[in-house]
């Protein structure tokens, strides 16, 4: 997130889809930071404050504070932020979509969470699925406007056809992974490991695509 941040900061576009994209890197970076300081315990003088302060973090048969959770939440708001983004490429195009869209995943996400799945002890690959399938819902529908769009000329041009590519590549590739996690972490969870190297690239070329985004 740092590197699409940094060209944020030195190229400062001023397009309307960038204010819900700079949010999603601002809370998606501290998300993560907290979550790696956690499993890499790169500060244990903090993990009985923060145990303290939340303490239905600390999930006892891990005898430990969980970080799962912050996944869990980057998932929702990056579903909520995306959403967004789509509406001010195109308020009345996008609109209808996320009036169908948006409660079906907040439904989803409650319903899951109150009924089948704990938010904090483990990560949720129904949500992170769902989330894909309803991102890349929008990024079809964000390619077929772009085909019928006549005043397009050449959309490779267009700043927002690159955080779109990189949506689509990052959904695309995890979707499949996101349905099938918890089976590969149950069956093989050395195998599951490297399947999810395959995620953390997808990110890491959504986040460079994001960064040559905001570039005029």
């Amino acid at each position: 997130m740092l590197i699409p941040l940094t060209f944020y900061l030195i190229w400062k576009p001023k397009d309307a889809w960038v204010k819900p994209v700079v949010i999603y890197l601002v809370i998606a970076f501290v998300l993560n930071l907290v979550a790696d300081m956690i499993w890499k315990k790169g500060l244990p003088f903090l993990e009985l404050p923060i145990r303290d302060a939340f303490p239905f973090l600390y999930v006892p048969q891990y005898t430990q504070i969980s970080n799962n959770i912050f996944y869990n939440v980057h998932s929702i708001i990056r579903m909520l932020l995306f959403t967004w983004f789509f509406y001010k490429l195109d308020p009345f195009f996008f609109k209808k979509l996320n009036l169908a869209v948006i409660p079906l995943f907040v439904g989803f996400t409650i319903i899951n969470f109150y009924f089948f799945a704990n938010i904090i002890v483990l990560p949720n690959s129904a949500l992170f699925a769902v989330e894909a399938a309803f991102l890349l819902l929008y990024c079809i529908v964000y390619f077929v406007r772009l085909n019928k769009d006549e005043r397009s000329t050449n959309p490779f041009s267009e700043s927002s056809f690159k955080i779109v590519s990189g949506l689509t590549l990052y959904n695309a590739i995890n979707l499949p992974i996101f349905i099938f996690y918890d089976y590969l972490i149950i069956s093989n969870d050395t195998y599951s490991e490297d399947v999810w190297t395959v995620h953390n690239i997808t990110y890491i070329v959504l986040n460079i695509l994001i960064a040559f985004s905001f570039k005029k």
